[in-house]
């Protein structure tokens, strides 16, 4: 199952990678192109079409996740009507999107921006439900191979407009430029490959993924604004140029939290398949993928600790240094926000669990927006780090417990966590002591260090492993078999 999982992820890590890193490398030139005062409504209305994109989906992807790995016969209706309800919500979601711009009391220039790009979150959205059925055939590496191709034509274009003397309109147009032919992509090898669509809409059949999609929207709703509610207070309460200070930090945790979403999005079909089967089935999957997260949440926040300076020198230049204390703190919320991510998808696959998943989340988002709309005005990009922290602390904290209720006991999380611990202060040490070393060599030693202390603390030796070691020796003896005797 890990191994399988393993193939997954690193699909979803695939095109993650590819568009993160097209997105830093662009941002980086962009930082240095644009004023902090256009970088801050680039940032802000970025934003505001990924809330859009995501109210406009619905969750829906969710729902063809889980109930086409349950049962595949069904995949044709629920494809065809959920394209449907998701154009007819990103039309509807487009102007409301404009009005929370409105709302806010948002720059001329944002509003303009928005909605001049708002058409981008209708195909958005549209291409995140047609994701959702190559995800639910496990089929990741189709979906990162149209993604990354998205990705790199989207930053040459980017860089090509730049040069051109564009300016952020033009960036924005360049995303819908790249958006609109993916999206088409999807939907046309969804239907010739893997099922058809069909163009009778069934009324039964759209109100019954509405009903089931609801949960999961409201749950997407709250983890895009439990990411993105300081940015968007920032823009209400503070100017243009802390919202960019702000964004460049937020844009390090943003790449981060594609290795943690790219398995997060692999784990959910495995846990609603198990959803059917035995408890502890899903047990055990949940256990081993607290343990393989442990090792990237502390492999990142101990890296992010030592390194916060140079690696905001690199990304956006010397005027950005002042929010090293920001991407510190962003950095250790990342930590609970990581480990919290099995837990959560855990509780998501169980139905019956999604009730009390939405309370927890309401509460986490209500604390969230209260310690911004506090923190905000006195520490202005500094506050909305720390109120994430927070934050994040308390959803880990609420879904350990829930999952406490779900399974009947406590995973071993001692056991779990001592060994990246471990690691983790090790390579902070070794990266204190060579401090003067480029920025690059530092995050490629720092790496190596994090990885052969695990190994030699036996992380590596765990049951969870079993899989993939079985899997390396296979290879290991077909290297060795094949060379001439």
């Amino acid at each position: 199952m890990l191994l399988r999982l393993s193939k997954n992820a690193i699909s979803l890590v695939t095109v993650g990678l590819v568009d993160k890193l097209a997105g830093v490398l662009f941002f980086a030139i962009i930082a240095r192109k644009l004023t902090q005062e256009e970088l801050g409504a680039y940032s802000l209305t970025l934003t505001l079409l990924l809330l859009g994109g995501l109210l406009a989906n619905f969750g829906l992807e969710y729902v063809i996740i889980r109930e086409v790995a349950k049962n595949r016969d069904r995949a044709s209706a629920l494809f065809s009507n959920s394209l449907l309800v998701t154009l007819i919500f990103s039309v509807v979601v487009w102007p409301l999107t404009v009005g929370l711009a409105l709302l806010l009391d948002y720059p001329a220039e944002v509003l303009f921006l928005l909605g001049i790009s708002g058409a981008t979150l209708i195909f958005m959205s549209l291409g995140q439900t047609a994701g959702g059925v190559l995800k639910a055939y496990e089929r990741m590496e189709t979906y990162a191979l149209v993604g990354s191709v998205k990705s790199v034509l989207g930053l040459a274009m980017g860089v090509l407009i730049l040069w051109m003397g564009a300016g952020v309109l033009g960036l924005l147009l360049v995303l819908m430029a790249t958006e609109v032919p993916r999206t088409v992509l999807l939907v046309l090898l969804i239907h010739r490959r893997f099922t058809p669509l069909t163009w009778k809409p069934d009324r039964s059949i759209i109100w019954r993924i509405v009903k089931q999609a609801l949960p999961f929207a409201l749950l997407s709703i709250h983890g895009i604004l439990i990411r993105r509610a300081d940015l968007l207070l920032m823009g209400w309460l503070r100017p243009l140029e802390e919202v960019a200070v702000y964004s460049v930090a937020a844009k390090v945790s943003d790449f981060l939290d594609l290795f943690s979403g790219s398995m997060v999005g692999a784990l959910y079909p495995a846990f609603s398949a198990k959803s059917i089967g035995l408890r502890l089935d899903s047990w055990r999957l949940y256990t081993d993928s607290l343990g393989v997260f442990a090792v990237l949440g502390f492999g990142a926040v101990f890296a992010i600790m030592a390194l916060a300076e140079p690696i905001l020198l690199l990304l956006s230049g010397a005027s950005y240094l002042v929010g090293a204390t920001a991407l510190r703190w962003l950095g250790l919320s990342f930590l609970f926000a990581v480990l919290a991510g099995p837990v959560g998808t855990a509780l998501m696959a169980a139905e019956d669990q999604m009730y009390r998943l939405l309370v927890l989340s309401a509460l986490i988002l209500g604390t969230n927006i209260a310690l911004n709309l506090w923190l905000i005005p006195l520490y202005s990009y500094n506050g909305a780090a720390v109120a994430m922290f927070f934050s994040n602390g308390l959803g880990l904290a609420g879904r350990l417990f829930l999952a406490r209720s779900y399974y009947g006991r406590w995973p071993n999380l001692l056991n779990i966590i001592w060994r990246p611990l471990l690691a983790g202060l090790g390579m902070v040490v070794l990266l204190e002591l060579l401090r003067n070393l480029d920025a690059m060599v530092l995050m490629v030693v720092g790496g190596l260090t994090y990885f052969l202390l695990l190994v030699a603390l036996g992380e590596l030796g765990e049951p969870r492993y079993k899989s993939v070691r079985r899997r390396l020796l296979s290879i290991q003896t077909r290297i060795i078999n094949s060379r001439p005797h």
